[in-house]
């Protein structure tokens, strides 16, 4: 009897001692999540709460850390270190105990974990709802480019001429050299580069999805439809240079 009772209890301190473990390691992940997810933590907030929970007393939820130990885990100075318990403190995620030796030390506690997580969730719906405006935007410039475009009086097809760029903007053209293409005026790359010539027009846009790539890609870099549309207008009547699109990134960024 004596030893299945023995075995019993050993197979009972065994379960006891896995659930111990499966509740510690839950409350670091716990944790570690809800500081990642805080947007008052810093990165080197992180690196030093992670660091505590390196030596975690559990169930207490007690530990503490050297000086030098703290700067041997995380890499961060002393002074970085203090500036990051102090955030972590004001937080409420260390809460001091008194000394342990020569080193402070502290309860952990996770009080924000409910806080943060609907937090996340509150952000992703707001980073979702932004996708779904930016592609309803695209999808109405899309098709409102495909429309003008079909009906523009622009002639694709031919050789530049004088008749390209409107009279009041022909003084200030100048002749193109060959090195800007065989249509005599450079064309915006996918990533719309700034030029060397600023002041240059682009070339008129030979096919719809040449215009829409170019459209796309300044959408894509935070310009308003506004001034996308404006600057459709401005593509197929030749007149869209270079300067006129960084002034509007300096202003959109």
């Amino acid at each position: 009897m004596s030893g299945k009772y023995d075995k019993s209890a050993d197979r009972l301190d065994h379960i006891a001692d896995e659930a111990n473990a499966s509740a510690k390691g839950s409350f670091k992940l716990d944790l570690i999540e809800t500081v990642n997810a805080d947007p008052q933590m810093k990165p080197a907030d992180l690196a030093v709460i992670v660091a505590y929970l390196g030596k975690l007393q559990w169930p207490k939820r007690l530990a503490w850390l050297s000086a030098s130990h703290a700067r041997a885990l995380t890499g961060l100075s002393e002074r970085q270190i203090n500036l990051s318990r102090t955030r972590l403190m004001d937080r409420k995620y260390l809460v001091s105990k008194g000394l342990q030796g020569t080193s402070r030390l502290f309860e952990i506690q996770n009080p924000r974990l409910a806080e943060m997580r609907m937090h996340v969730q509150e952000t992703t719906d707001h980073y979702r709802e932004a996708v779904k405006e930016r592609q309803a935007s695209r999808r109405a410039l899309r098709k409102a480019v495909t429309a003008n475009f079909a009906g523009t009086e622009i002639a694709l097809s031919h050789s530049p001429s004088d008749c390209d760029v409107p009279a009041n903007i022909t003084g200030n053209t100048p002749h193109y050299p060959s090195r800007y293409g065989s249509e005599g005026r450079t064309s915006p790359s996918v990533e719309v580069e700034a030029s060397e010539h600023p002041h240059e027009p682009f070339a008129v846009p030979d096919t719809v999805e040449r215009l829409e790539t170019m459209l796309s890609v300044l959408l894509d870099e935070g310009l308003s439809p506004a001034v996308v549309g404006f600057f459709r207008r401005k593509f197929l009547a030749g007149q869209l240079t270079p300067a006129m699109i960084e002034e509007q990134r300096r202003l959109a960024s």
